[in-house]
Parts: structure tokens; C-alpha cells; sequence
């Protein structure tokens, strides 16, 4: 139910399951444009580099923000990074890093691996977030800091591109049930 309510609140929604454009022609709904996470974060920086926007980054390990934060300088560099922090934190530590995104106010808060809730965690703090856009995309993250290579558009229009987690977790193939 929680999601649900995020995702009506939610002014806009890119799809990127293959399951869901499945469950879409199923039930015989519109045609569902799945969008690739990468790419589509890489055209909206793009767009925001253009207007000289912020961002702020938040999740994933010191060392892979720290080296997402460099790729992002060289590729944007008119896109002006106000803030950084590591997921994994205490949730002591919350309140703190909320208070340096408030004080930041960037145009979009990009988050990643280790934020408690994952996409869930921008709307639990409430409407008082002062990012316009925020995105969570596990694999956009993990692209960035170099530790995962990009599938090819190939695999992820087939929805082939996410086998190797099905191996690595087997218990998720029972979700096709």
C-alpha cells in the first residue's frame, strides 16, 4: 500500500521492468515505453548541464560515490555536485544528512545502493525535500563507479540483462508465478 501511494504521488513515473510492459500487453493496456535507467539518467543530467542544475549524491560505498562523483565532473562539468554521502549509515546520521541536503537544495538527489527504503526513501521524508527530481537506480549506480559494465540495449529490450540475478538468488524466479 505504501508503494502504491508513491507511486500516485509520484509526478512522474519512468518504467524500466520488463515484467511490467508483460503485464501491461496481458491486461491489454496501452502500449508501456520502458525507458533504460542509464540512459535515461545520462539525458536528464544532460538536460540539467544545460541550465547549469545541482545535484547531490547518496548511497553506495565512500569509494564508489567518491569515484562517481569524479566521472560525473569530467562528463558534466557545468552540472555543480553540492553534496555527497555514502548509503550504509546509522540512522543517527539521517537527520544530519538531511539537514546538508536541505541546506544544499539541489535540483536533482541521485541515490543509490544502501539508502534505507531505497525508492521509498524520497518520499518518506515528505514533501519538504528540496530536490525537484530525485532518482534511485541500483544499476545506474554501480555503472557510474565503474564496478558493473553496461548490458547492451539488445538484452535489456529481450529483459534478458537481469538473469545473473535470478542465478545469484534463485528464489526470485518464483516471482514469475
Amino acid at each position: 500500500h505504501e508503494y502504491m501511494a508513491h507511486l500516485n504521488r509520484a509526478a512522474l513515473v519512468v518504467p524500466v521492468s520488463k515484467s511490467l510492459e508483460l503485464a501491461c500487453r496481458f491486461l491489454k493496456l496501452p502500449e508501456l515505453t520502458r525507458h533504460y535507467p542509464f540512459d535515461f539518467t545520462i539525458r536528464v543530467l544532460g538536460a540539467l548541464e544545460e541550465k547549469r542544475r545541482t545535484f547531490y549524491l547518496l548511497g553506495d560505498r565512500h569509494s564508489a560515490v567518491q569515484s562517481i562523483a569524479q566521472n560525473m565532473r569530467t562528463s558534466f562539468p557545468r552540472l555543480v555536485l553540492v553534496g555527497r554521502h555514502s548509503g550504509h549509515y546509522s540512522r543517527e546520521k539521517e537527520h544530519a544528512i538531511l539537514q546538508a541536503i536541505y541546506k544544499a537544495s539541489p535540483t536533482i538527489l541521485l541515490l543509490g545502493p544502501g539508502v534505507p527504503g531505497r525508492e521509498k526513501w524520497a518520499f518518506r521524508q515528505g514533501t519538504g525535500l528540496p530536490a525537484k527530481i530525485s532518482f534511485h537506480s541500483h544499476e545506474t549506480f554501480q555503472i557510474m563507479g565503474g564496478k558493473k559494465k553496461r548490458p547492451s540495449r539488445s538484452s535489456f529490450r529481450r529483459g534478458t540483462h537481469e538473469i545473473s540475478k535470478a542465478l545469484l538468488r534463485p528464489w526470485r524466479l518464483l516471482r514469475i508465478f
